[in-house]
C-alpha cells in the first residue's frame, strides 16, 4: 500500500491523491509497489481536463441556432387510451411547413404506434415465452414493441432529414418525452428557409 504524507494507510486513496504531485511515501507492507511519476499525473490531469472542456464545449452545440419556440402535438384520447397524436395543423407551422406533409408525419407516427401496441399471435407467443423462462428471454431477443420503437426512431430521423431540417425545424421523437407529446423546435434562423 502507498502512502501520502500525512494521510492514513489503507486500500483505498483518493482520486485527488492520485493525481497530487506529491511524492508518495512507500508503506512497509507492500514493497513492490510503485505509483505514477510526477510527469504521468500531470499528462492524465491535461488528458482530464482537454476531455471535459471538449465534453462541455462542443462545436456543435456552438453552432446550433437559436431556439425560437416550441409546439407541443398532444395525445388523442377520443378513441381510447391507444397511443395516438392529434392531426390538428398547428398555427406556428404555418410559414415553415405545408399542413399535408405535417399530417402525413402526424398520421405516419399514428400508425406506427398502432402497429406497435396490435396484438397478434407473435405478442402472445412472445408473452408465453417469457413467462416460461422467467422473462430472461428478453436478455436475448427485443419485443415486438421495441423492434416498432427501433422503426419509429428511424422514421422520425428520415423525416427530420428529408422535411423538418431544412426549414429550420426539429421533430423529437415522442419516446422521448414518454409517449405524452410530439415535440416540434421551431429555430429562430429563418434563413434556413421558408419555402414549401
Amino acid at each position: 500500500c502507498l502512502q501520502q504524507p500525512g494521510r492514513k494507510q489503507g486500500f483505498l486513496w483518493s482520486f485527488s491523491s492520485f493525481f497530487s504531485d506529491e511524492p508518495p511515501v512507500r508503506s512497509e507492507a507492500a514493497p513492490g509497489a510503485h505509483w505514477l511519476s510526477a510527469k504521468t499525473r500531470r499528462c492524465f490531469r491535461f488528458v482530464l481536463t482537454s476531455l471535459t472542456f471538449v465534453q462541455t464545449h462542443s462545436l456543435q452545440d456552438l453552432q446550433q441556432p437559436a431556439v425560437s419556440s416550441k409546439v407541443f402535438i398532444h395525445r388523442d384520447y377520443s378513441t381510447g387510451t391507444i397511443c395516438r397524436f392529434q392531426t390538428k395543423f398547428p398555427s406556428e407551422l404555418e410559414s415553415r411547413l405545408d399542413r399535408q406533409q405535417f399530417e402525413e408525419t402526424m398520421q405516419g407516427l399514428n400508425n406506427l404506434y398502432a402497429e406497435a401496441e396490435k396484438l397478434g399471435g407473435m405478442s402472445y407467443l412472445e408473452s408465453c415465452l417469457a413467462c416460461l423462462t422467467a422473462y430472461t428471454i428478453y436478455f436475448c431477443m427485443e419485443t415486438h414493441y421495441e423492434k416498432v420503437l427501433k422503426k419509429i426512431a428511424t422514421y422520425v430521423t428520415d423525416q427530420n432529414e428529408k422535411i423538418y431540417a431544412p426549414r429550420g425545424l426539429l421533430l423529437t421523437d415522442p419516446i422521448e418525452r414518454g409517449l405524452r407529446v410530439v415535440e416540434i423546435t421551431i429555430f429562430e434562423d429563418t434563413s434556413i428557409g421558408s419555402g414549401r
